[in-house]
């Protein structure tokens, strides 16, 4: 479906945010997200074209409300995935850490190459922090070096959040997630 600038603009007046995703750059999932609780709205099938949905809003007496209600449940529906994530990051953190649980009953040991692995990302981490400050990158290598700190610090933020940050950031995501299930809940008539 291709929509157009005033058909966007006619959504947006009403549903900003639900115009911003349907025209927004990322489009996609976020975009057929918009689109359909626009058509849900409007009682329009999935079918309908932009012209229908023009019509229908131009016709449509209660059209900024019903835009309203369209841009609630798009807003709603982004809520849930973002709960979504949330749950599977979790579900992560806690697969990640009970197969070293696993690993260390099965065995009776330690997981060493978790340790080794640990260890060569956050001594590789601060090397090349301190070889960037105290030298100069040599030409042409700007990009490579960019490459190798960026990949460096996300091992170095996944191995705190693994060894530190998980239980108090678990502990808070879980808050976050009792929060937005009672918001939903209350939502629900």
């Amino acid at each position: 479906m291709d929509w157009k600038e005033d058909i966007v603009g006619l959504i947006k007046a009403a549903a900003p945010m639900v115009g911003t995703a349907i025209a927004g750059p990322l489009g996609g999932t976020l975009a057929k997200s918009g689109v359909s609780a626009i058509l849900s709205a409007f009682g329009l099938p999935d079918t309908a074209t932009p012209a229908d949905v023009k019509t229908a809003i131009e016709t449509d007496p209660n059209a900024a409300l019903k835009l309203k209600v369209a841009e609630n449940d798009f807003l709603l529906k982004q809520k849930d995935q973002e709960l979504e994530d949330i749950k599977l990051t979790l579900a992560d953190i806690q697969s990640a850490r009970q197969r070293q649980i696993d690993h260390e009953k099965a065995t009776g040991k330690t997981d060493t190459n978790l340790y080794i692995l640990t260890w060569v990302v956050v001594v590789g981490f601060f090397a090349v922090l301190i070889m960037n400050m105290v030298s100069a990158i040599p030409e042409g290598q700007n990009t490579t070096v960019s490459l190798l700190i960026g990949a460096l610090i996300g091992g170095f933020t996944s191995v705190l959040s693994y060894f530190f940050g998980s239980s108090k950031g678990s502990s808070d995501k879980s808050k976050q997630i009792e929060r937005m299930g009672d918001q939903k809940n209350k939502a629900k008539p």
